[in-house]
């Protein structure tokens, strides 16, 4: 089985530091992803709002995956990762937008430490 990767592109200097590149890939019929911050991939902005960062990450996901040729149907689990408990606040609206229905794909969320400025990371 072939890997193939495919990258999303953010402007020069805009991840912040500690967040290695936004990537998928793609082996047979599988995808795999990197964290995928809430960072705007067209402007480079990070917002200090942690609800835009939420909608933002999950947005950048659904771009990621339409690279590797890949949907949200395609998608068995997503790993939300959040500094604190605070961030469960925010999970479900992205959530319920991008995955309408009672056919939702399996969620988990860790704690863990982001690089500085990002309330979230989701993985696929």
């Amino acid at each position: 089985m072939t890997r193939k990767a495919f990258h999303l592109e953010f402007p020069a200097g805009s991840l912040p530091l500690g967040q290695p590149p936004v990537s998928a890939v793609r082996m047979g019929d599988l995808v795999f992803t990197s964290g995928v911050p809430g960072v705007n991939a067209r402007t480079g902005e990070l917002s200090a709002d942690v609800e835009t960062q939420f909608a933002q990450a999950f947005d950048n996901l659904t771009a990621l995956l339409a690279k590797a040729g890949a949907g949200p149907d395609a998608i068995g689990l997503v790993t939300v990762y959040t500094p604190d408990r605070s961030g469960r606040a925010f999970i479900n609206k992205p959530w319920l937008a991008l995955f309408p229905g009672d056919n939702r794909p399996a969620r988990k969320t860790n704690h863990a430490p982001l690089p500085q400025g990002l309330a979230v990371q989701v993985q696929a």
